[in-house]
């Protein structure tokens, strides 16, 4: 129909309060990093020095220019990781060891995905980031066996591998 209107709608919302810190609408074909990004640049203005937040993200905001920025913010982080996304660093995860700091580089193959924005491609290929992944044993709804991976940069000290499942599901 020529006269729909779409809009995307993104929040930022602290589960532990029940409160929308910050609500946006924009159009329909916008970038989500770059909302969540504006999250971000909000929260910090928002929150008081001393306090520690927690940002929890779902799979489709993985992404290292997020990352990147949270990092650079002084903002912790725990994001889903999608299939598609850190395949290295997944693969590094066993049964045995599936909660790593791992070195994450970009090379040229990384690099490419950025090769237009000069600024961030040459930071990037000089930027070693020291990331904490997890590998969760879980079941889905049909109570079959599955694995989730999360990327975050809070210690193990802060939040042991045990509360990674409890902590991601603050969100919903």
């Amino acid at each position: 129909n020529q006269n729909t209107v779409l809009a995307a709608v993104s929040t930022l919302y602290d589960c532990i309060n029940e409160l929308f810190i910050d609500v946006k609408i924009n159009p329909f074909r916008i970038s989500e990093i770059a909302v969540a990004i504006e999250h971000m640049d909000l929260l910090k203005e928002f929150l008081p020095k001393e306090e520690k937040s927690l940002v929890v993200f779902d799979k489709n905001y993985a992404g290292i220019r997020l990352i990147d920025h949270m990092i650079e913010s002084n903002l912790s982080f725990l994001i889903r990781v999608s299939t598609g996304r850190y395949k290295r660093e997944r693969e590094m995860l066993t049964k045995e060891n599936p909660d790593q700091w791992i070195d994450v580089k970009y090379d040229a193959t990384r690099l490419n995905h950025y090769k237009d924005d000069r600024h961030f491609y040459n930071k990037l290929s000089k930027t070693t980031y020291k990331l904490r992944f997890v590998k969760l044993f879980t079941t889905n709804s049909k109570n079959e066996p599955q694995e989730d991976y999360f990327v975050t940069n809070i210690s193990d000290g802060d939040f042991p591998y045990e509360s990674i499942y409890d902590l991601y599901h603050l969100r919903w």
